[in-house]
């Protein structure tokens, strides 16, 4: 097994968490131009993945609408961390 990476604070990664919801409006992006709304996945289903470190704090690594490409990234951080997965994804209604 792999050491456990740390944070830039010093706690420890617990696990990579995968889980989903609708997005209900615009995405607020913020950048050089300022404050940008991205309707593009509006109304969509988005899988996010996040390391999640052991006090609950996340890290987001992926947010999108594909839970294929969900898993793949948790598999990816999930040997990168050396954590394991938690696959939270809600069934579709």
């Amino acid at each position: 097994m792999t050491e456990p990476v740390f944070y830039p604070d010093g706690a420890a990664a617990a696990h990579v968490e995968i889980t989903n919801g609708q997005q209900n409006g615009p995405a607020r992006l913020t950048g050089q131009f300022g404050v940008q709304l991205d309707y593009t996945n509006a109304g969509r289903m988005t899988f996010c993945v996040d390391v999640v470190d052991v006090e609950g704090n996340r890290l987001t690594l992926y947010d999108d609408t594909s839970y294929e490409d969900a898993i793949i990234e948790a598999e990816h951080a999930s040997r990168d961390w050396g954590v394991p997965v938690n696959d939270n994804v809600a069934p579709s209604a």
